[in-house]
Parts: C-alpha cells; sequence; structure tokens
C-alpha cells in the first residue's frame, strides 16, 4: 500500500525554527504564473518570490535578511534537490 501525506521540512536559521511545508504542484503552478506577470520587472519577481516563500512557512522578513547562498539551500532543500 502506498501512502502519500504532505511532509513539513524544518528550517532553523538564527537559531529560530521554521516549519515550512513542501510545495505541491498546485503551489508552483501559481507561483509560476504570478512570476510570469511579473514580465521583465526583478523587483516584482523578488517580491512574488518572498511571497511564495511565507505562504510556504517561513516569513517574509526573515527571507529577505538571509545571504543569497542560504536563500538556495532553503529553496533547494523544500524542493527536494539533492546536494552532490
Amino acid at each position: 500500500m502506498l501512502e502519500i501525506t504532505k511532509k513539513i521540512k524544518s528550517v532553523k536559521i538564527e537559531g529560530v525554527m521554521y516549519e515550512m511545508k513542501t510545495p505541491t504542484y498546485k503551489d508552483s503552478l501559481s507561483y509560476d504564473a504570478e512570476v510570469a506577470s511579473c514580465g521583465e520587472d526583478a523587483t516584482k519577481k523578488a517580491d512574488a518570490l518572498f511571497s511564495y516563500l511565507e505562504a510556504l512557512g517561513l516569513p517574509k522578513e526573515v527571507a529577505l535578511n538571509l545571504e543569497i547562498d542560504s536563500l538556495t539551500a532553503v529553496i533547494s532543500y523544500l524542493a527536494g534537490e539533492k546536494k552532490s
């Protein structure tokens, strides 16, 4: 029997633990549509990313203050990408 449950991932930033939901296919489609509607506006695209992360459980203010490599690591972790 295959049993599927929604996954929650823990992310610890500066000693604070954040419980984040793993994005669903529907979440990804919604995010992709929002980014596409931004055209070439990099600021709007960044806002879309931070709103997406906030919807998954990471406060926008926390995400805004992460270093780029840390932000990338959080996104990769949520997406289930394996480190090589």
